[in-house]
């Protein structure tokens, strides 16, 4: 795995994280070439983590423009970028982070991920995570590994899929033997059709799908989300899952952007990025919920 030589530079600034997880785990990571789709709260944190873990290639796709609603969410733009690309405004921060990270952005989706290592969408509807899934499963050469997350308020949720089986390598701490580990994924699409309260799902996690479901917008006063959440509360999926008394605290929740939950999820999905490129630990299969409102913990619900 060494065939490249370190710089002086790399070696200085990657030396802490180098003590932590090895040289051959950095060169992965250097050697990289990570798709991340927004910037906004979520997308910011997660960009943040990955430059600053030496990642070779950052690319953004970003198709919005900044508006004011975005200055309290995204901490590398401001005022003077408002009329902005949200990508690129935040490209020149990102760059002052880790100079050795090569960052680019566009404003469309590829049509092609299979020069990626991984390809993290953030605050994209069901629809879209669904055809990026199957673009990721469907890549030349093998699948690509896929993250969704979304951030809900007071809540946040991610999916990964890594391929039918995704192996790791693991160093036993005492006896330093090293073993492979494998694991087992699925599409999105698979998870969308079983029935979850087979699953015994906690509440908030059919609550985060109901929310994602709706994609309502930040704008939407919370006498119409609430509307809207009532309304598809009583479908199948979600009538026994989600209590009724939950649903008036979804709606004020659902239509902000919080930065404290942003930055929570942001560093596990960055974290679960790291564990994929570098294969030296196994990553969280396959839905994990950050719940601020009801249960105060983050947790994994695994569907397949």
């Amino acid at each position: 795995m060494t065939d490249i030589t370190l710089t002086a530079e790399e070696q200085v600034r990657y030396d802490r994280q180098m003590r932590l997880w090895g040289v051959d785990a950095q060169i992965r990571l250097m050697k990289s070439k990570v798709l991340l789709i927004n910037t906004g709260g979520l997308g910011t944190e997660i960009a943040k983590n990955i430059v600053l873990g030496g990642a070779g290639e950052l690319v953004i796709v970003d198709e919005t423009t900044i508006t004011e609603s975005d200055l309290g969410s995204n901490f590398l733009i401001s005022e003077e970028h408002v009329g902005s690309n949200r990508a690129e405004a935040s490209l020149k921060e990102l760059k002052s982070m880790n100079n050795l990270v090569k960052l680019t952005h566009q404003t469309t989706l590829p049509t092609d991920v299979s020069g990626f290592s991984i390809v993290l969408a953030t605050d994209v509807d069901i629809e879209t995570s669904l055809s990026l899934n199957k673009l990721c499963r469907n890549a030349a050469g093998g699948p690509v590994p896929f993250i969704t997350c979304v951030s809900l308020g007071m809540m946040s949720l991610s999916f990964s899929d890594f391929g039918d089986s995704f192996d790791v390598t693991v160093e036993n701490p005492t006896t330093k033997e090293k073993s492979t580990r494998s694991q087992q994924f699925c599409p999105l699409e698979v998870t969308l059709t079983k029935d979850w309260s087979n699953y015994k799902v906690l509440p908030s996690f059919a609550a985060c799908m109901l929310m994602w479901s709706l994609n309502i917008d930040v704008s939407t006063p919370v006498s119409d989300a609430l509307q809207l959440i009532e309304s598809a509360a009583e479908k199948p999926q979600y009538n026994k899952l989600v209590p009724r008394e939950l649903l008036p605290q979804l709606a004020e929740s659902c239509v902000g952007t919080l930065s404290p939950v942003c930055s929570v999820m942001g560093g596990i999905i960055a974290q679960e990025a790291l564990k994929v490129i570098q294969r030296n630990a196994m990553p969280m299969s396959n839905y994990f919920i950050y719940d601020a409102l009801v249960e105060s913990k983050g947790y994994v619900e695994r569907i397949l």
